[in-house]
């Protein structure tokens, strides 16, 4: 039963290879700090953050199956149905899970339940209170967890995730004139007419589900984030350009136009480089 699960949930038919053992190697690297290209080692902390109502024990049930969950240092669950028992968190001490309860209120009927661009803004304003771990004077603090303290911004956390709305904030404006999560990865959904048997799946997706080289490309970008920029890719970047330079209602001092990343650092060095100049100015000489 157990291998059912951890390959209906983790395996992919169309990528040759275990994918699991691929998404270890991969939590490892980004938790770790290495194989981004970077020469120091900066160690990080992972979080889980989803909607679940069975509640953070049974994602960690899940992750343990596959033998992932040693990466993560919690997990978040919102819409967890805490009257029949679920916790809304799970936090590791070493090699040992405790559960807790969100500091965060899911159930006012007076306001909108919390979604995760509030969640990821109270992390930052209280990093204990989302990993108490940080407040536990026995245990050993790993590395990466005890640089939590003083994330002072929303630019120290990446959020990865499958659902565009989960970057922006629930209303236009936001709060305080934030627009949302500044580093982001969204993972690519699609649809199967007949995965695994099962008929028609839609909305399925998941790092390295079809290419081996999400692994690669995300932990380039959460090593080197200034690298990459934004870009609307549903509009297109005439459209973006023309839509920016004609809003009267922004000041110059606030104008801007959000970017494409088209290429990484080492492509753009391959291009501008003295052979590839060479093959440029022989393609222009020839009749």
């Amino acid at each position: 039963e157990q291998a059912h699960y951890v390959e209906y949930n983790f395996a992919s038919p169309y990528v040759e290879g275990d994918r699991v053992a691929k998404l270890e190697a991969f939590l490892r690297d980004l938790a770790e700090g290495i194989g981004d290209g970077e020469v120091e080692r900066r160690p990080r902390a992972l979080a889980v953050l989803t909607r679940n109502g069975d509640g953070a024990v049974a994602v960690l049930n899940l992750l343990a199956m596959a033998g992932l969950q040693g990466h993560f240092a919690a997990i978040w669950t919102l819409g967890a149905d805490i009257e029949a028992g679920a916790f809304e968190g799970a936090y590791r001490e070493g090699e040992v899970w405790r559960t807790f309860q969100l500091p965060v209120r899911q159930d006012s009927a007076e306001t909108e339940p919390p979604c995760k661009l509030d969640i990821l803004r109270a992390v930052v304003a209280k990093p204990e209170a989302w990993f108490p771990q940080l407040t536990a004077a026995s245990a050993s603090i790993e590395e990466g967890i005890s640089q939590l303290r003083g994330l002072a911004s929303l630019a120290n956390i990446v959020l990865v995730d499958d659902e565009p709305s989960n970057f922006r904030p629930q209303h236009a404006d936001g709060e305080d004139g934030e627009v949302g999560i500044v580093r982001r990865c969204e993972v690519t959904r699609y649809d199967d007419d007949n995965f695994r048997g099962k008929g028609l799946i839609t909305h399925m997706g998941g790092l390295g589900a079809k290419t081996d080289e999400d692994y690669r490309e995300l932990l380039a970008f959460v090593g080197r984030p200034w690298r990459y920029r934004d870009a609307g890719v549903s509009e297109d970047p005439e459209a973006r350009m023309k839509k920016a330079l004609s809003d009267s209602q922004m000041s110059t001092a606030s104008c801007s136009v959000r970017l494409e990343r088209t290429h990484t650092q080492e492509e753009l060095d391959t291009e501008c480089s003295p052979a590839k100049e060479r093959r440029r100015d022989r393609a222009a000489t020839m009749p």
